[in-house]
């Protein structure tokens, strides 16, 4: 999977590069870089796009920015940047 093909599946999936940077926990930049390159990704961000695929599709959409946020700095949260 190319650039071209990942902004491709983000329109097919209907994401906007914003939805999908939350979502994968990256900053819009690395979207934009990613949707730019001609190189194959790596195959973590091929893995998270088929769990995005097999999510529900509202899954993060109704989130807004600060709610994700809190979310996913809870301290039990995996990978959480709280202090604990």
């Amino acid at each position: 999977m190319t650039g071209a093909d990942l902004k491709r599946w983000r329109v097919e999936h209907a994401y906007t590069q914003e939805q999908l940077r939350l979502l994968l926990g990256v900053s819009r930049q690395t979207i934009i870089t990613w949707e730019a390159s001609t190189e194959p990704l790596t195959q973590i961000v091929q893995l998270a796009l088929i769990g995005l695929e097999h999510a529900p599709k509202d899954v993060g959409k109704r989130l807004k920015a600060e709610q994700y946020s809190m979310m996913r700095n809870r301290p039990d949260a995996p990978g959480s940047k709280a202090t604990r």
